[in-house]
């Protein structure tokens, strides 16, 4: 994908620098705005997918050509399907859904399958511990073995007690997984 390799002499190079910062800085921000109040502002994953497909244009003007536009396009493409069909679906908000849309532009399509699909675990994972957070462990399993049997109980609002919101912010695991992702295809990690 593009900025995989970093020409630091070069302009690109420094192109390639400052949007994965930016890219890295807007998930940080969506994390933490998800955590505060539940929400991901849309200037957030407006500006996430405009500098995707820029990057993804830097990229092309150095050298990589169109393979890096239409990379983009196809990744931002099954972004959109898979997360629009959750979120038609009603596991997750769309919040989540514009965040990973908008960061799909920065990744393959492979990627943004591996990403979607540990974003699924780790989200449960997410969900599971922060209902035993807001609820406590004895009434969220309860809620679990419950689900076993009646699963549109997923479904219903999560009621909050002692003052924390119960709604899970899922948008924090894909940020996890989206930045693990990147690093994997930048050769960080």
């Amino acid at each position: 994908m593009f900025v995989r390799t970093l020409e630091l002499g070069s302009a690109v190079g420094l192109w390639s620098v400052a949007l994965r910062l930016a890219f890295v800085g807007l998930l940080m921000w969506a994390a933490i705005s998800d955590l505060r109040a539940r929400r991901i502002p849309n200037a957030l994953t407006g500006t996430l997918l405009v500098l995707g497909l820029v990057g993804a244009g830097v990229s092309a003007a150095s050298g990589a050509g169109v393979e890096a536009l239409r990379t983009s396009g196809l990744a931002l493409g099954l972004g959109c399907a898979i997360w629009m069909t959750l979120g038609f679906l009603g596991l997750v908000a769309f919040g989540d859904v514009k965040l990973f849309a908008a960061a799909s532009a920065w990744l393959t399509p492979t990627a943004v399958v591996n990403a979607s699909l540990w974003a699924g675990v780790v989200g449960g994972v997410l969900a599971v511990l922060w209902a035993m957070f807001a609820r406590g462990a004895g009434f969220s399993l309860a809620r679990l073995r419950r689900a076993t049997r009646q699963s549109d109980i997923l479904h219903q609002p999560l009621p909050a007690a002692g003052g924390r919101d119960a709604r899970t912010p899922y948008g924090v695991s894909m940020v996890a997984v989206l930045l693990l992702e990147v690093a994997r295809l930048w050769n960080v990690v």
